[in-house]
C-alpha cells in the first residue's frame, strides 16, 4: 500500500490569524505539484513502466478523474518530471552557490549541494537514469538547460582569470566531463552506496581536487597520507548452464546484440533473436531459461569485448596520464566499430538494473586496480587521495556522458574529433581552477 501524500485541496492557508480557502488558482498548482511529486515516488519504485495513473493519483491523494485536467496522458506528465524537478536542483543547488567568491568555491560548494538535493530527494537519480530511456526527449531538455547553467559558470570564471582553458570549445568538454563526474559520484554514493556523511564529503574532496590538480592530484603533506587501499576482489561470476555448443551460445548473444543495438531492449523478442542466429526457438531454451535471462548476461558479454580492445591499447602505459592518453581515443575507436555498446550499457539500466550495478562497479575495481599499479611503477609523488575509489568514478564518469553527448546511446557510429581528446588530456594533466 502507497504511502498516501496529503491532499493538496484538504488544505487552508492561515493568513493574518484567520483561515481562508485557497484560491482556484493555488488549488490547481497545488494539485499539479502533488501529482509531480507523487510520478517521482512511483517511478522510483517502479520504473516508468510500472508508474501508472492509478498509482500516482492514490499516492497523490486526487481522483483518476483529477490528473487529466493537469495531463492529458501519462506521457505527458513524464516529459514534464524531469525537466521540473531538475529545475528545482538548480534552484536549490543555485541559492547554496550565490555567494560563493571563486569558481572553486563556487565548485565545492555546487558538489556538496548537489549531494544535498539527492540526499532529501532520493527520487530524484531514479527518475533522471531511466529517463534517458523512458523519455529521451525529457532527459535531453534537462540535460541541456544543465548543461547552460554550467557554460554560464564556467565562462563567468574564465572571464575573472579563475577557469585554465580559454578556448569556448573545450569550456564544452570540460562541462560533459564534470557533468559526467558528478553523476557517476551520485551514482556509487548516494544511489548504490553507503550514504554516510563521511563517504560524501570524502568523495566531494576528490572532485574538488581533480579540478584543480587533474589526475594527479594535490602533493601530501608528510603523514598525511594513508597506505593506497588495494581493490576488493573481483564480484560474482555469472554461471552459466551447461551447454554443448559454445559457438551457438555467442551466436545467440551476438544476435541479440545486434538486435538490441538496433531497437532496443523493449522491442527485441526471442523470435527476432532465434531469426538471426538461425537457429530454432527450442534451442534458445537450451542456453537460457528466458529472454530476461539473456538480457541480464548480455551486458557482460559486450563489454569482454571492450575490456579486451582496451587492453591490448593500453598494455605499455607507462603512467595512469599515459593510460588515458591511450585509453580514452580507444574507448571511442571500439565505440565507432560496435556502435551497439552504448545502447545495450545505457538501457541495461531499466532492463537489466543488477546486472548494470554489478557492470560499472567490476569497471571500477578494474579501473582503480590498474591506476594503482601505475602510480607506483611511475614513482609518481603521493597523493593526497587517501582512496582512488572517487576518481575513478570521476573519470568513468566522464567518458560516459561525452559519449553521450557526441555519440548519442542509438547506435549512432562517430568518429571523436581530436580538438575533444584533447580537451579531456588538458583537463587531466592541469585541472580546471587556477589555484
Amino acid at each position: 500500500m502507497e504511502e498516501n501524500l496529503e491532499p493538496p485541496v484538504a488544505d487552508y492557508i492561515s493568513s493574518g490569524g484567520r483561515r481562508r480557502s485557497r484560491s482556484r488558482s493555488e488549488r490547481a498548482a497545488e494539485y499539479r505539484r502533488a501529482l509531480l511529486r507523487a510520478a517521482a515516488t512511483v517511478v522510483a519504485r517502479y520504473g516508468y513502466n510500472g508508474a501508472s495513473v492509478s498509482r500516482i493519483t492514490e499516492l497523490a491523494g486526487v481522483a483518476q478523474g483529477t490528473f487529466y485536467n493537469y495531463f492529458p496522458t501519462r506521457c505527458s506528465l513524464f516529459e514534464h518530471l524531469l525537466p521540473e524537478t531538475g529545475q528545482q536542483m538548480l534552484e536549490y543547488i543555485g541559492e547554496r552557490v550565490h555567494a560563493s567568491r571563486s569558481y572553486r568555491e563556487l565548485e565545492a560548494r555546487g558538489i556538496r549541494a548537489f549531494f544535498s538535493f539527492l540526499a532529501e530527494n532520493p527520487s530524484f537519480l531514479r527518475v533522471l537514469d531511466d529517463a534517458e530511456i523512458a523519455v529521451p526527449m525529457a532527459y535531453r531538455k534537462h540535460m541541456r538547460n544543465l548543461e547552460r547553467h554550467y557554460l554560464k559558470a564556467l565562462m563567468r570564471g574564465r572571464d575573472a582569470n579563475q577557469v585554465n582553458v580559454k578556448d569556448s570549445r573545450k569550456l564544452r568538454v570540460f562541462i560533459y566531463s564534470l557533468m559526467g563526474a558528478r553523476r557517476f559520484l551520485a551514482f556509487r554514493y548516494v544511489n548504490h552506496g553507503a550514504r554516510s556523511r563521511k563517504a560524501l564529503l570524502a568523495a566531494a574532496a576528490v572532485y574538488d581536487q581533480f579540478l584543480q590538480f587533474g589526475l594527479r592530484g594535490r602533493a601530501a603533506a608528510k603523514g598525511e597520507v594513508k597506505r593506497m587501499s588495494r581493490p576488493k576482489a573481483g564480484g560474482a561470476v555469472v554461471s552459466h548452464r551447461d551447454v554443448k555448443s559454445a559457438a551457438t551460445r555467442e551466436a545467440l548473444l551476438k544476435a541479440a546484440a545486434h538486435i538490441v543495438g538496433t531497437v532496443g531492449y523493449e522491442k527485441t523478442t526471442i523470435a527476432m533473436i532465434v531469426r538471426r542466429a538461425r537457429v530454432a526457438t527450442g534451442t534458445f531454451y537450451g542456453y537460457f531459461d528466458s529472454q530476461q535471462q539473456l538480457f541480464d548476461q548480455l551486458l557482460d558479454d559486450v563489454t569482454r569485448g571492450m575490456t579486451q580492445h582496451l587492453v591490448e591499447r593500453t598494455l605499455d602505459a607507462k603512467d595512469p596520464l599515459d593510460f588515458e592518453r591511450r585509453g580514452f581515443p580507444a574507448f571511442f575507436e571500439y565505440l565507432y566499430d560496435h556502435p551497439e555498446y552504448l545502447r545495450i550499457e545505457a538501457e541495461a539500466k531499466v532492463w537489466a538494473p543488477s546486472t548494470y550495478k554489478r557492470h560499472i562497479q567490476s569497471i571500477a575495481r578494474s579501473y582503480m586496480a590498474i591506476l594503482q599499479r601505475l602510480w607506483r611503477r611511475a614513482n609518481w609523488p603521493k597523493t593526497s587521495w587517501k582512496n582512488f575509489e572517487p576518481l575513478v568514478y570521476i573519470l568513468i564518469g566522464t567518458r560516459r556522458y561525452i559519449a553521450y553527448r557526441f555519440m548519442g546511446a542509438t547506435g549512432k557510429a562517430v568518429r571523436l574529433p581530436s580538438w575533444i581528446s584533447e580537451a579531456y588530456f588538458e583537463l587531466l594533466a592541469q585541472g580546471l581552477s587556477r589555484n
